[in-house]
C-alpha cells in the first residue's frame, strides 16, 4: 500500500530565493473554494494506491503531492479531476458531487496539434472557452510570444508546457491539478508556473500538484502529502 493515514505528513514548501515573482495582489473571486476527499481508495489493476485517504482543502489551498514514480500522485489528480473512478469514498467539489466547471487539469502532456501554429493552437482553444483577451497577451503571459508563429510541432518541452499554462489561465475554474507543472521548464519558465499559481491561491483558488520537486512559493503556506512507494 502506498499510502496509509499515519503517513499523511504536512510541512511547509522551501522557497528557492533564486525566482523572482510578480507580486500584484489580486481580488479574492473563490471565497467559498473547497475540495473535500472522503475516505478515497484507489487503485492501478491490481495494485493497490490509495486506502482511506480523507482531506478538506478550502480557499488559497496549495497541496504538493510528493513520492516515488508509481505510488498514486497522478491517480489521486485524475481521481479529482473526475476522470478515474473511486474503488471506495467520495470527492465533493465546491460541495457539488460532480466536477464540471469545478476544475481544471494541466496533464504531464497536453491535447496540442502538431499542424497547428502556436498562435492558431491558443486561438482555438480561446475561441472554444468564450475568452477575449488578444492572443499575442496571452503568449506574452507566459514568454511565448516571439513564437506565436512556430509550428507547434516544434516546440521544446518547456514550450509545450508553457503552451499548457497558457491554456490553464483561459479557464475560470477555483480547482487547479498540475502534474509536473516544472518539467521541462528553465528558471524563466518556473516563474511563470509561479506566478500563475500564486495569482490564483491569491483569487481564493485551490491547487494540487504532483511533482518530484517543491514549487518555489515563497508567499504560501502551502501544505505536502507524501506517497510511499507502492508494495
Amino acid at each position: 500500500m502506498s499510502w496509509a493515514l499515519d503517513n499523511l505528513s504536512f510541512v511547509p514548501l522551501q522557497c528557492d530565493d533564486t525566482v523572482e515573482l510578480t507580486r500584484h495582489r489580486r481580488p479574492v473571486i473563490y471565497p467559498r473554494a473547497s475540495l473535500d476527499l472522503e475516505a478515497v481508495s484507489l487503485s492501478r489493476g491490481n495494485q493497490p494506491l490509495l486506502d482511506g485517504l480523507t482531506l478538506s482543502l478550502g480557499p488559497s489551498a496549495v497541496l504538493w503531492l510528493t513520492g516515488p514514480n508509481g505510488s498514486g500522485k497522478t491517480s489521486l489528480l485524475l481521481a479529482c479531476a473526475g476522470l478515474i473512478p473511486l474503488d471506495q469514498g467520495s470527492i465533493r467539489w465546491n460541495a457539488d458531487q460532480q466536477p464540471q466547471g469545478h476544475v481544471s487539469y494541466m496533464a504531464f502532456s497536453g491535447p496540442e496539434r502538431d499542424g497547428l501554429t502556436l498562435r492558431e493552437e491558443l486561438s482555438f482553444w480561446q475561441a472554444i472557452l468564450s475568452d477575449k483577451t488578444p492572443t499575442a497577451k496571452r503568449l506574452d503571459a507566459v514568454g511565448l510570444a516571439e513564437f506565436s508563429n512556430a509550428p507547434v510541432s516544434g516546440l521544446s518541452t518547456g514550450q509545450r508546457r508553457r503552451l499548457a499554462l497558457a491554456r490553464l489561465t483561459l479557464l475560470d475554474t477555483p480547482i487547479w491539478l498540475l502534474d509536473e507543472p516544472l518539467s521541462g521548464l528553465d528558471k524563466d519558465g518556473q516563474t511563470h508556473v509561479v506566478n500563475a499559481v500564486t495569482e490564483h491561491s491569491e483569487k481564493g483558488g485551490i491547487t494540487l500538484i504532483a511533482s518530484h520537486h517543491p514549487l518555489p512559493l515563497p508567499n504560501i503556506s502551502a501544505k505536502q502529502l507524501v506517497f510511499e512507494a507502492a508494495a
